[in-house]
């Protein structure tokens, strides 16, 4: 039988840490191990409450337990995971996830067994899907769930634990940057209480992480001084491995929209004029 490795990341959520578990426990096919990475959290009752959670896990088998001597945070969390793991393919859930879809483990190795292109897979769809038969390739899934593989891991390396958000969007760039497709079964179904990014007191962290984001990536591919207050800053889409996605998604949904381009010179080179689409808002008098 196939084993799989599924990590979550427990932090003072003692029903949700309960609930993902029990859910992993109903659907999973393989023979699984869940590894709880557990982060101190600084209300000793939600941090008692949430070890008193997982602890009652462990008679039951196929849950171990490492509790962290500091809270290393949603991307730390999950790098201990990721060096703890030990099968082909390691899977992830968020400890406020449920999956709803009976065998979905199998289901989603056996693609990645078959399909090598594939670096990390996600239920439940994603942005800008591209139908590829078993499968659609998306420009990013929702990080509440997912499964690598231990060779784009090798490739790829550890979550980047400076963002403090948009950290799985972050990796899937990487991923792409290594050579593989981000891709989903969007049939499989996991539902998300998302209670860590619904916070109220999480809006400035989030905030914080996606200017983050964006900084580390324009200044990557735009240049060092280019940041998320430039007035040129390039956005997600322009980023070189997401723009060949992109190109992709709109040829499926608009067709070959610059057959006929009209032709311009400019200091005595030709130019085609091209259509190109882009978020609304952002490029409103530019060029790029």
């Amino acid at each position: 039988m196939r084993r799989l490795d599924v990590g979550l990341v427990a932090y003072g959520n003692p029903e949700g840490i309960t609930r993902a578990v029990h859910s992993l426990r109903a659907t999973m096919q393989t023979d699984y191990r869940i590894l709880v990475v557990v982060n101190p959290h600084p209300d000793e009752n939600k941090d008692a409450s949430t070890m008193a959670a997982v602890a009652q896990q462990l008679p039951q088998g196929r849950v171990e337990m490492k509790r962290m001597d500091t809270n290393v945070g949603y991307a730390g969390g999950v790098n201990e995971i990721l060096r703890w793991a030990e099968t082909d393919y390691i899977a992830y859930s968020d400890h406020d996830a449920s999956f709803n879809t009976p065998g979905w483990d199998e289901r989603m190795c056996r693609l990645l067994d078959s399909k090598h292109e594939i670096g990390m897979l996600f239920p439940n769809g994603g942005a800008a899907m591209i139908p590829c038969g078993e499968y659609v390739e998306v420009l990013w899934g929702v990080g509440c769930a997912w499964v690598l593989t231990r060779l784009a891991y090798a490739d790829v390396g550890p979550f980047d634990t400076q963002l403090g958000h948009h950290e799985e969007v972050d990796y899937q760039t990487r991923v792409r940057l290594a050579g593989y497709l981000v891709a989903s079964i969007p049939e499989i179904s996991v539902s998300h209480e998302a209670f860590s990014s619904s916070n109220p007191a999480s809006l400035e962290r989030i905030n914080r992480g996606v200017r983050a984001w964006v900084d580390k990536w324009a200044a990557y591919f735009g240049g060092k001084d280019v940041n998320y207050h430039s007035k040129n800053v390039i956005r997600h889409t322009d980023w070189n491995v997401h723009a060949l996605h992109m190109e992709k998604f709109f040829l499926m949904k608009l067709g070959p929209i610059n057959m006929n381009p009209e032709t311009i010179s400019v200091d005595g080179a030709e130019y085609d004029l091209i259509r190109v689409p882009r978020p609304k808002g952002y490029y409103r008098d530019r060029i790029i």
